[in-house]
């Protein structure tokens, strides 16, 4: 699907196209509508960029006791 946002919308907030899109993928990020890949995908940035992003307007990372876990058991299978 493919969305159009008029260009009075983009001149209206004075953000460059990449700025808008940046700001809406850090919207649905922050409210768990997109993981941090979908929406980093979305903002068009690369990873370090979308978590600089991320950290300047102080959206954390979801990161719970599943992610955890999940990374525990990555790092026991790592190297085998």
């Amino acid at each position: 699907m493919q969305i159009i946002i008029p260009d009075e919308f983009i001149q209206t907030s004075k953000l460059s196209e990449t700025q808008l899109m940046t700001e809406l993928a850090m919207a649905l990020f922050s409210k768990n509508l997109l993981t941090f890949g979908q929406a980093r995908k979305l903002s068009g940035l690369d990873v370090i960029s979308f978590q600089e992003e991320l950290g300047k307007n102080k959206i954390t990372m979801h990161y719970d006791l599943l992610d955890f876990e999940q990374d525990l058991i990555n790092l026991e299978n790592f190297g085998k």
